[in-house]
């Protein structure tokens, strides 16, 4: 049977009419792209967070080793890397303009603190960067609405997906007369402008605030989009990830914190939803790196900065290349203190135990909430400093592993994959490069246990330290398993968490800090 012309007509018109990006977006993925942010630690240590740091170095991981994203495509930023003007440079200047092909996706994720639109003027929300201040927003701050079309105008790609965990609880308590990032809510998301192609996600809705997780460090919207995006492994469309992790964050917040949390999502998208992990079509190589710092997992060279204060350090320029690391030969005569270690067992005596189940009370969440690891590092640090008078002491973190508790204006955030084979085994020498330290002191926590004493309560430490040479890896000192140990003022009371930070750390430094002060000044 004939088909009339007529039929023939629409038949055509329907084809022309057909929208373009449709047919687009439905295209296979070339290559995948991705910036990842985290802000933890703050120029202003009074917004200062727990774990989007750690949010962001897991989202990358999971991103490399489970989604099929190349290593040298995933730029990893945190804490003082992740200024206002680095975040910006890497989406609209050196970075995504000339790596993201017009078939390619790119994804955005930044975990910090968000300003809702009522704490501006004009009514504006704010991405809050490393070296943002809270009353000044409008300069320091990153305009959610100018990001978007900076990325709609520089990104050469229609394919973006934009993550927000931010507008934290909690933190960032305005001095007097300055605004306040307590969060009173989240973004209007339905207030940016969408481009072709672009998909906003974020972690709750504009009257509602995200939480961090009280079961794992993390937030919990990032840890269940994880989840959610390996719901059905590497097939999981992103759409199917949102309802799953929607699901559960909603769950989670209300039983844990009696509130609600509810993700939201944004798109201007057409055509087939995205697969995150699917495979890229046509993979190109990663571009030369020409900033200071790369994610681990990349095989391009690392410059290492330690901030003191508003300065930034940088490593010398004569360097040699260890592991793929670009690292310093000439290393300073200056001690850094490696992240603390442990504890690998906590001990609680049978009255502990009965005490802890009844009020619910998580010893170990309680001694990381407390500070206990690094408050024992900068104990000994200001120790051995005042033993050595003048000669430069500092502390180490690992990348995204930002411990809480105190902060440290004379540190250095290395990747931990750079100097470590395993869990507390190192590479003294690509340490000692990396720090370009001289000298290394290692501090391990075995255990830490609370006992009953005839109505008072009994708490205390076992730890082991060592000083190395940077130079060479040997042992200088040694300090093999010890016991710290205090009758405390508190009675089976929560209390004792802060009894236990403020008194055991100093009973480590004053045992350690002066052996390796004498050491160090013979050398």
């Amino acid at each position: 049977m004939r088909i009339s012309d007529r039929r023939v007509f629409l038949i055509i018109a329907l084809v022309l009419l057909f929208p373009l990006q449709v047919l687009a977006q439905s295209r296979p993925v070339d290559d995948k792209w991705a910036l990842v942010v985290g802000i933890s630690r703050f120029k202003d240590a009074s917004m200062n967070l727990n774990y989007p740091a750690k949010d962001a170095a897991d989202f990358r991981d999971f991103l490399i080793k489970e989604a099929h994203f190349a290593p040298d495509h995933v730029k990893l930023i945190t804490d003082e890397q992740a200024t206002r003007a680095r975040i910006l440079t890497e989406i609209g200047d050196t970075w995504l303009p000339h790596a993201a092909g017009p078939n390619d996706l790119v994804l955005i994720y930044m975990s910090s603190h968000g300003s809702p639109s009522q704490m501006d003027n004009e009514g504006f929300n704010y991405l809050v960067a490393h070296d943002t201040q809270k009353d000044q927003l409008y300069a320091t701050g990153i305009r959610l609405e100018n990001l978007a079309e900076t990325i709609k105008e520089r990104v050469h790609c229609d394919r973006t997906v934009i993550i927000l965990d931010a507008c934290h609880s909690g933190a960032a308590r305005a001095k007097a007369g300055g605004k306040s990032l307590v969060r009173q809510g989240n973004f209007d998301i339905g207030q940016i402008p969408m481009g072709k192609g672009l998909m906003l996600i974020c972690s709750s809705q504009p009257q509602e605030v995200s939480w961090e997780s009280k079961n794992y460090q993390n937030g919990v919207f990032t840890k269940q989009l994880m989840d959610g995006l390996k719901h059905r492994g590497e097939f999981t469309r992103l759409g199917e990830a949102f309802d799953y992790m929607k699901d559960k964050v909603q769950q989670e917040v209300l039983r844990d914190r009696g509130q609600l949390q509810t993700p939201i999502v944004r798109s201007a998208w057409k055509g087939d939803d995205i697969v995150i992990a699917a495979r890229p079509a046509k993979p190109k190589p990663g571009l030369p790196e020409t900033t200071a710092s790369e994610p681990a997992a990349s095989s391009a060279p690392q410059t290492i900065a330690m901030s003191t204060g508003a300065q930034s350090i940088a490593p010398p320029a004569n360097v040699a290349s260890i592991g793929g690391q670009n690292l310093a030969v000439k290393l300073l005569d200056r001690v850094a203190i490696l992240p603390v270690t442990g504890p690998n067992e906590i001990i609680l005596d049978d009255i502990w135990k009965g005490f802890a189940q009844k009020d619910n009370i998580d010893v170990p969440r309680r001694l990381d909430e407390v500070g206990f690891r690094p408050t024992i590092q900068q104990v000994v640090k200001k120790r051995l400093a005042k033993f050595l008078k003048g000669k430069p002491v500092f502390t180490l973190e690992f990348a995204g592993e930002n411990g809480g508790g105190t902060h440290d204006e004379e540190l250095m955030t290395i990747d931990r994959n750079a100097i470590c084979s395993g869990p507390g085994v190192y590479n003294w020498q690509a340490a000692g490069n990396l720090s370009q330290a001289k000298y290394l002191v290692e501090i391990t926590i075995h255990d830490i246990f609370f006992e009953d004493q005839m109505g008072h309560d009994l708490a205390g430490a076992r730890i082991s330290a060592k000083l190395v040479s940077g130079e060479t890896g040997e042992v200088l000192w040694l300090q093999k398993k010890k016991k710290f140990s205090r009758i405390t003022m508190a009675c089976h009371d929560d209390s004792i968490f802060a009894e236990v930070r403020n008194f055991i750390p100093n009973e480590i430094a004053a045992a350690i800090a002066k052996p390796i002060a004498s050491l160090i000044k013979d050398q």
